[in-house]
């Protein structure tokens, strides 16, 4: 069907549909295939992501409704797919999931994966209320970094990036345990972040692990691809040189275009994350660098040898730190 691509078609008919509407959402009701496949949400991902691309959407704007399988104690042979589709939201910020919950199974075919006339009536009923809700409002996907790219805050940063995790978080401390080994926890930026000007990442622990995490960087928006990778061993500290990371493979991991950095955990012991910070010693954390001087007027009253602050005000004495000086960032020992 489809000239056997069916992507193709589902790409064709959403541009026809551009032409008189607009796109407000993209549904996925999953059927029996991939049951039990961990990498589910991953994968799903990457439609979602090509169809944004394809059709020029905004992932703010356009929201993933992913239904789930007829449930187990209905008599569904894929019900245990569902705790794997309920993890979308790991993968998909903006993404929600109907629950089937006493949706009634078709009997009559023996397969025990489809609804049953009145509970496709009723999933179609809970696409409407989920898409009701959403209508009109914004997920925001990024957040404000002006105190940094990695804030402790709900929302910012993942407890399940990869497999499942849970987290205590405050405004001085991330407490965080696996619940999966091979959890990945940690912060994504869904149009990816420059951390180029910058020399180090450096993450900080209140004590050190006796499991030997790994801090995670992605160029990439997918946990399944090749990433740099430092392992902490039983260290407190992770300096991480932002331009010197390879993968496994030997690839360079580019620091211009970072979608996602975490940690990789064990379910062996609690880990608890002091601080998050960008650094040009290795030591003094730096701000969001890569805000200053988009203002032409401002780089203009700044060329002139006068030292400034990264918020932009002159400095008369200026100490160790970063600072603008000459329309240039320089860092003073």
């Amino acid at each position: 069907p489809y000239d056997n691509d069916p992507y193709k078609r589902l790409v064709l008919c959403a541009k026809r549909a551009q032409k008189m509407g607009v796109i407000k959402g993209i549904l996925l009701h999953q059927g029996c295939a991939d049951e039990g496949q961990k990498d589910w949400p991953a994968r799903v991902k990457r439609v979602y992501t090509r169809l944004l691309n394809d059709l020029q959407l905004n992932e703010a704007e356009v929201p993933l409704i992913c239904g789930e399988v007829v449930q187990t104690d209905m008599g569904g042979a894929c019900g245990s797919h569902n705790a794997i589709i309920n993890r979308i939201t790991d993968a998909v910020p903006n993404a929600y999931v109907v629950s089937s919950a006493d949706c009634p199974m078709y009997m009559g075919d023996g397969l025990n994966v489809h609804f049953s006339p009145e509970g496709y009536r009723m999933m179609g009923h809970r696409y409407a209320e989920v898409a009701l809700k959403i209508l009109g409002q914004t997920k925001k996907i990024d957040f404000d970094y002006d105190n940094g790219y990695f804030p402790f805050a709900e929302g910012a940063f993942n407890s399940s990036i990869y497999k499942q995790g849970n987290s205590t978080i405050t405004e001085d401390k991330i407490e965080h345990k696996a619940t999966d080994s091979g959890n990945l926890c940690g912060w994504r930026f869904s149009k990816g972040i420059d951390l180029s000007p910058a020399k180090y990442l450096v993450v900080k622990l209140k004590e050190a692990a006796t499991y030997s995490p790994k801090v995670c960087i992605y160029d990439t928006d997918d946990c399944l691809n090749a990433c740099y990778k430092f392992d902490m061993g039983t260290e407190q500290t992770a300096c991480i040189d932002l331009h010197a990371m390879t993968t496994s493979k030997g690839e360079t991991i580019d620091p211009s275009h970072i979608y996602l950095v975490g940690i990789s955990t064990t379910t062996s012991s609690a880990l608890n994350i002091e601080k998050v910070f960008l650094s040009e010693d290795g030591t003094t954390p730096t701000t969001a660098i890569d805000a200053i001087g988009e203002d032409a007027n401002t780089l203009k009253q700044m060329g002139n040898g006068v030292y400034y602050d990264l918020m932009g005000r002159k400095i008369s004495s200026p100490r160790k730190g970063i600072y603008i000086k000459d329309n240039k960032k320089v860092y003073l020992k």
